[in-house]
């Protein structure tokens, strides 16, 4: 759909309840957003060639084992490396239980690239 200069794609994502994803396009630029969803092949064509990927990253490798709700930073990470040509990474939506830094340290053993954690307020320039 077009939002004034705005192309949006939902993509539905893996989630209990029905969930999508989001990649916006503008003037060359894209932005994907995860939204709440687990590992999937949704992810790719969300986030190929992104160039700031919001990724969910509620879970913690290990600790929370239900499948099918919410990615970790290892599998935010592995899912941009999969989806290819992602510039910068961004892990969103890290309740404020988990440690900031173990997401992030998860996210980078299957990311090499630019990498952080959301806070409020930030602005990303594209």
């Amino acid at each position: 759909m077009r939002v004034g200069p705005l192309t949006v794609t939902p993509v539905r994502v893996h989630h209990p309840v029905e969930a999508y994803g989001l990649r916006v396009e503008a003037g060359g630029a894209v932005l994907a957003f995860t939204g709440d969803t687990d590992a999937c092949e949704a992810l790719s064509p969300l986030c190929t060639g992104a160039d700031l990927v919001l990724a969910d990253s509620a879970f913690v490798e290990g600790r929370d084992t239900v499948e099918g709700i919410h990615l970790s930073g290892r599998r935010a990470g592995a899912a941009v490396t999969a989806a290819g040509g992602v510039r910068r990474l961004v892990l969103t939506h890290v309740p404020p239980w988990n440690d900031v830094g173990v997401c992030l340290a998860e996210a980078r053993s299957t990311w090499d690239g630019p990498l952080e954690a959301a806070t409020p307020g930030a602005v990303y320039d594209l």
